[in-house]
């Protein structure tokens, strides 16, 4: 297998924290190169796997998408790299990717701490700070005009997440049975994937189209299956639910693998470079789990409780509120026994 060499991993490192941000900006000439050197893992059944996932990562990722969108003929792309990005992909623009990013990525923590401050949490996002900008900038694309009014989020919102379904949806397609829910050949995919069993890299940093979770932004995609239950989008909230069940209990499972030894429970210690080599779980139990969380998250509401209760456990130090450290006293004096109020035979005598 080729792999790219150390120095390519480390250019495409990201440059603001664990597992990056909308914001952050690789560089066009690496990721094309990152693309390319994807493109020759073997066509063995791993491989194959491999494959569809970095595919998913191109086509969700808002900033590999957007290098994608300003290269629609694939120039510099290898005519495998083409046959893998560019074929078949899905039309969305990246601002909508970003600004569907910036809310889900956000939420989970939310979310947690609603429910550590006694508030009540629900399946509505609060869309403020740079995701109602981008929001904003999206709405030609959601309602289809040039130059469209303002509107407001309540109107832009349920187009924002049926337009992101329907690009997932489109990116699950090839893998798709008749059914009416996600195939089991799914539900494997993506329990090897949150468990590590197709990462490419094995040492050193990854961050970057590496075929497994980056960090705890693998909580957005069950937050994004909720909003897609909601917005009723195309194949019908059971469906989304049955997706967002799956997602939910990959959430343990990405846990139990990523977090750092030792460290605190917080967003930022659930990261690709901790994984945990020495951890081993079946394949058959990752998918009793799944069908576990499934059967108890039948509806939107006890999903939205499942994924609720996986921040606030997982994330536990990040959402509990300060503790109140108590101010040292300062030394007193030492007390003096207590006088008496009758004067003194020397005082008297004044």
């Amino acid at each position: 297998m080729a792999h790219p060499q150390r120095s390519l991993v480390n250019a495409l490192r990201l440059s603001s924290g664990p597992g990056g941000s909308v914001h952050s900006r690789p560089l066009a000439e690496e990721t094309i190169r990152m693309l390319n050197e994807r493109a020759k893992l073997p066509k063995t059944q791993i491989g194959l796997e491999q494959r569809k996932i970095v595919r998913f990562d191109a086509w969700t990722d808002p900033r590999i998408f957007k290098i994608l969108q300003d290269n629609p003929n694939g120039k510099s792309l290898s005519t495998e790299a083409r046959k893998l990005f560019c074929d078949l992909r899905p039309d969305i623009s990246s601002t909508e990717l970003r600004c569907a990013f910036e809310l889900l990525t956000r939420l989970p923590l939310d979310r947690a701490r609603r429910l550590a401050a006694g508030k009540e949490y629900k399946v509505r996002v609060r869309v403020k700070g740079q995701a109602k900008l981008l929001l904003d900038v999206s709405k030609d694309q959601l309602l289809g005009k040039v130059n469209a009014p303002k509107q407001p989020v309540r109107v832009l919102l349920p187009l924002l997440f049926t337009r992101m379904a329907s690009h997932m949806h489109a990116i699950f397609k090839p893998h798709l049975s008749s059914g009416g829910l996600p195939p089991p050949k799914l539900d494997k995919l993506f329990a090897k994937f949150a468990s590590g069993k197709l990462r490419i890299e094995e040492h050193g940093p990854q961050e970057w189209m590496n075929a497994e979770p980056d960090s705890a932004y693998f909580f957005a995609l069950a937050e994004f299956c909720i909003q897609a239950a909601h917005c009723n989008a195309e194949p019908g909230p059971r469906w989304w639910i049955s997706l967002g069940g799956l997602f939910a209990a990959l959430q343990d499972v990405f846990c139990v693998f990523y977090h750092r030894t030792g460290g605190e429970r917080r967003f930022s210690e659930y990261r690709d470079v901790f994984f945990n080599t020495k951890r081993e779980i079946s394949e058959d139990l990752l998918l009793k789990h799944v069908a576990s969380v499934r059967r108890r998250c039948d509806t939107i509401e006890k999903l939205v409780d499942q994924v609720t209760w996986n921040a606030f456990w997982y994330f536990f130090d990040d959402v509990q509120p300060p503790t109140v450290v108590p101010q040292s006293t300062p030394p007193q004096p030492p007390r003096h026994p207590l006088r008496s109020f009758r004067r003194s035979s020397s005082t008297s005598r004044a």
